[in-house]
């Protein structure tokens, strides 16, 4: 092949390797300067809850996501990619998308569309999520819309109703922080759904982000009406997976050995904690046939720079 077929080639497996989150991510974005990296380095765990919303939550068939989630363990960053994801990837164009992202108080959106949001775009490489920006006269572009060629992105805030957003359309919608928000608002909210596109016909794509605050709350009730999966690590000696964290147990204490080593529970092999992570999968504690939402828990022990003595501090 010539130059400019070897060009083209490479052109193409871009394009198709963009219809994987994963993939789009490492492809097109950075985080701090630095490349977006998540496939083979200790992040299995998050790439299989962006790979689930994209095919399993798009699907007719799909339930609503919920994601339970500690502190700093990549959340906020995995919405802000998943935003760009469905708006510029090309596997959500026909029709364009509309996807909306929502936060308890206009305070959280002004935060997460200068801080988080504007950074991915601005260090987009070589300018792609800017160079996809829908190009005429009357698009949008500012910190609560933006308008891409195949799809338009709301960030907005929910309220104490939702009135604020009553009249909307949309075919995905990320409710973020929500322990801080209202189950009537919720309600309202999940209403804009009801013409999408995308996901169960009248529902839509709805994903739920949260840190647990106190229980009773609407956050703790979608949860527990989620099969409440939780990450298993594997082992490459004897091939079994194992739980690490579960809540109220901490087998994790004897499984970390120290540092960044694991030890199987199975047959007693040591291993690196990114390895072990590469190795497992998403295990659901309750029949998923049973329940409304697919849930999963992300907890800071996953983080794969965190040693255990970080951890234990």
């Amino acid at each position: 092949m010539n130059k400019n077929e070897i060009n083209l080639f490479e052109d193409i497996k871009s394009r198709l390797l963009d219809l994987d989150p994963a993939y789009f991510v490492e492809n097109n974005l950075t985080l701090d300067g630095e490349d977006f990296k998540i496939l083979g380095n200790g992040w299995r765990f998050m790439v299989d809850i962006y790979r689930y919303i994209s095919i399993n939550a798009t699907s007719k068939e799909g339930k609503p996501v919920v994601i339970k989630k500690g502190r700093q363990v990549g959340a906020t960053m995995m919405a802000g990619a998943l935003d760009l994801y469905f708006t510029n990837s090309g596997l959500f164009s026909k029709p364009p998308v509309r996807v909306v992202h929502l936060f308890p108080a206009l305070g959280q959106v002004k935060k997460f569309s200068q801080d988080k949001l504007e950074s991915l775009i601005r260090t987009s490489k070589n300018n792609f999520i800017n160079e996809n920006k829908l190009d005429t006269v009357n698009a949008v572009d500012n910190l609560t819309m933006k308008q891409f060629k195949e799809g338009t992105l709301w960030i907005d805030s929910l309220g104490a109703d939702g009135d604020r957003i009553r009249g909307m359309s949309a075919d995905i919608a990320f409710f973020d922080e929500v322990q801080d928000m209202y189950g009537e608002a919720i309600g309202n909210a999940t209403k804009i759904l009801t013409a999408s596109r995308y996901g169960p016909v009248g529902k839509g794509v709805q994903v739920y982000f949260g840190t647990p605050k106190a229980r009773g709350g609407y956050f703790s009730t979608i949860w527990e009406m989620s099969d409440q999966k939780y990450y298993h690590l594997g082992c490459k000696n004897c091939k079994n997976t194992y739980p690490f964290y579960l809540p109220n147990d901490d087998r994790w204490k004897k499984i970390w050995v120290s540092g960044y080593d694991i030890q199987c529970p199975e047959c007693g092999v040591i291993q690196k904690k990114t390895e072990a992570i590469e190795l497992g999968k998403w295990v659901s504690s309750k029949n998923p046939d049973d329940c409304k939402f697919s849930g999963f828990h992300i907890n800071q022990l996953y983080i794969p720079y965190f040693s255990k003595e970080n951890i234990l501090e």
